[in-house]
């Protein structure tokens, strides 16, 4: 309710803590165009439309949306690095061109639409995060962004209370390649990942480790290996959708990490924070725990760790902790904190069991 304007159009959707029903009076004091509710708000007034379901009629405003665009959109789906991949894409592309992109991480049922909506004439671009959480969630995603270019990064362990295991995250997530084959659209994945390298699709396109491995220019200001690869996947869109090598190569110069995906932040000489708590898989964090220790070796400097609970795991919830508990006590980490229930309580249990030598564990 507070990001309406003038002749937009305010859909009453229901929340976790709010409902936006009780805000309609609000709304209607700005001037909206409509106001689509599907409860009886008691207020008498010829710009509410009442509808069935608002989440319904939230989609079908998007699907117009989607329909009118006459530019290209880019999808991005995978279980760690989306939002990365996203954001150096868009990076890229907005150098030059007129470009749009999901807002942090607003990639479900809710924000996918909300991005569609931004779709504008004169938006050349659209970047667009699609998630998952349980089985059929691709499938309906994708049917609704339609896009014309699909980039998966990852797959690894994410929302396995629905999605089970690794073979059902795979599942899951090709049918974003499945989608781009059966309507003649190019895909990208990393050459890497055993999962996606599996992939037989025509128009994929396997990427390189890293920027530098698709061209000498394309230098960065980070190593981390797996923002590296993020990077390649966006260098190689950028170049597909018409961008030239020496432009890449310049905007590379100013491209860095971003908040919360293993941004550095330097104190003094002696005390640096890398903030990684964007994302909590049992891959994201084991990425940043072997980038911490990579980056500790780098400037000689003693590691500690703030560790925290990673959820919706199902039934692999116990054996991922306790993987994340000891790769954290084998790390040569002077302190280990964790944070939370779930880590806590394996922290306690590693610790009885192999009476550890770490001192500093709380």
């Amino acid at each position: 309710s507070g990001e309406i304007s003038e002749n937009g159009i305010f859909v009453a959707l229901k929340g976790e803590k709010r409902d936006a029903h009780d805000f309609v009076n609000d709304v209607l004091k700005k001037n909206p165009k409509a106001v689509i509710v599907e409860k009886e708000t008691g207020i008498q007034d010829s710009r509410i439309f009442r509808v069935p379901s608002t989440q319904a009629a939230h989609w079908d405003i998007a699907k117009i949306f989607r329909s009118k665009f006459k530019g290209k959109v880019i999808g991005v789906g995978g279980s760690n690095g989306k939002t990365s991949t996203k954001d150096f894409l868009y990076f890229l592309l907005s150098k030059n061109f007129n470009c749009i992109k999901t807002e942090k991480s607003q990639n479900g049922l809710l924000g996918i639409p909300k991005t569609l909506e931004k779709l504008r004439d004169g938006v050349d671009f659209a970047v667009v995060e699609i998630g998952v959480d349980a089985p059929g969630d691709m499938k309906r995603n994708v049917d609704l962004v339609k896009p014309d270019i699909a980039v998966l990064t990852s797959i690894g362990e994410e929302h396995l209370n629905l999605l089970k295991d690794l073979e059902g995250v795979f599942a899951e997530e090709r049918v974003l390649i499945d989608w781009a084959e059966a309507h003649h659209k190019k895909s990208f994945c990393p050459a890497s990942d055993p999962y996606l390298k599996s992939i037989q699709a025509k128009g994929l396109c396997l990427v390189e480790k890293t920027p530098m491995d698709i061209n000498l220019k394309f230098g960065v200001q980070f190593k981390e290996s797996h923002m590296l690869q993020n990077a390649a996947l966006a260098i190689r869109i950028a170049l597909e959708l018409g961008m030239s090598t020496d432009a890449i190569s310049n905007h590379l110069k100013e491209m860095d990490l971003v908040d919360g995906r293993g941004l550095k932040w330097k104190i003094s000489e002696d005390l640096w924070v890398i903030r990684d708590h964007y994302n909590a898989n049992p891959s994201s964090m084991t990425l940043a725990i072997e980038s911490a220790i990579a980056f500790s070796k780098e400037k000689k400097l003693p590691l500690k760790c703030i560790l925290g609970d990673m959820l919706d795991l199902g039934l692999e919830s116990e054996s991922s902790h306790q993987k994340i508990v000891a790769l954290a006590q084998k790390s040569g980490a002077t302190e280990l904190l964790w944070v939370g229930p779930l880590i806590s309580k394996f922290a306690r249990i590693s610790q009885s069991a192999e009476k550890s030598p770490l001192n500093n564990q709380r």
